[in-house]
């Protein structure tokens, strides 16, 4: 960031007026501005699957992608858009089996974009997906293990591949152990309200469902990502920014999680009041974007 500098004083932003120095907003002296930024994708919502022959279980949902980076602002002229994706929706189990939905890439227009996670699938499908889900942004497909089908793979994380389901050793149909969702990533020094929370572990994968007549676990969420479920009962959804809803069985399906801009730049002012919440940290100003929603915010 530029600065004003006299002697080895900053006078970036002090103006004398009769006689007395007051503050006045960085812009003044300054065409431009850097500013970093924070961009997670909307989470993918867990799948959900009927009771056929082989037995099926919901795959996991898979978590946003995550990007960091900083840009130059032109304050006063620039007019850039802002979306934190929406969260996938988990499949709702009405007689038949579902995949969950995609979620939505979150961007800032012009500077970045980062991609939606896929929902999980009804494992069973004629298709045969890969079982623990692409890494970020290529397709967190919840998985599956061999001709039972009755524990699903959890979703992809952010920085892992989802866990495979297990169905029990030579493909024993009395046991299934649903898979736990891939990593995601733990955001440090970063806040995204005014009650100066940190976002701490974001966009895990969901975990996959199962069903057995007899032994039966369902896969845990990772870093928020939201449980599978077990047996017929309903999966969780995501809990924090970008995470992948669960799978389920006969049941509704996890929802993954909205997304988040975050913006922030060095300055004694705010340059403007766009965002969801504008609030200062030490020497930053941060612009946060997390409204649940489809519509783009303008920074501007």
């Amino acid at each position: 960031m530029q600065k004003l500098i006299l002697g080895n004083k900053d006078i970036s932003t002090s103006l004398r007026m009769d006689g007395k120095y007051i503050d006045v907003a960085w812009p003044v002296y300054t065409e431009s501005i850097d500013i970093e930024y924070l961009v997670i994708a909307g989470g993918g919502g867990g799948g959900t699957a009927e009771d056929g022959l082989p037995k099926f279980a919901g795959g996991g949902g898979g978590a946003g992608q995550i990007q960091t980076g900083s840009f130059t602002f032109a304050t006063g002229s620039d007019n850039i858009f802002v979306m934190n994706g929406y969260y996938g929706q988990g499949a709702n189990f009405t007689g038949v089996g579902g995949r969950g939905s995609r979620g939505y890439d979150s961007y800032i227009s012009g500077v970045v974009s980062s991609l939606k996670g896929e929902g999980g699938h009804p494992i069973g499908d004629a298709v045969r997906f890969d079982e623990t889900g692409g890494p970020s942004g290529a397709g967190f497909d919840g998985g599956f293990n061999d001709i039972f089908d009755q524990a699903a793979g959890g979703g992809a994380g952010n920085t892992g591949v989802g866990f495979d389901g297990d169905d029990g050793p030579t493909d024993n149909p009395a046991v299934a152990i649903g898979g736990n969702g891939g990593t995601g990533t733990t955001i440090n020094d970063w806040y995204w309200n005014s009650s100066l929370d940190v976002v701490g572990a974001v966009a895990g994968g969901g975990g996959g469902s199962a069903y057995s007549a007899i032994t039966e676990s369902f896969g845990l969420g990772t870093d928020g990502g939201g449980n599978g479920a077990l047996g017929t009962n309903n999966a969780s959804d995501a809990t924090n920014f970008g995470g992948g809803g669960g799978g389920a069985f006969e049941a509704t399906a996890g929802s993954g999680s909205y997304g988040l801009v975050v913006l922030r730049y060095e300055n004694r002012f705010a340059i403007n009041d766009s965002g969801t919440d504008v609030f200062q940290v030490g020497d930053y100003w941060y612009h946060s974007f997390s409204s649940a929603s489809l519509s783009q915010q303008t920074f501007e």
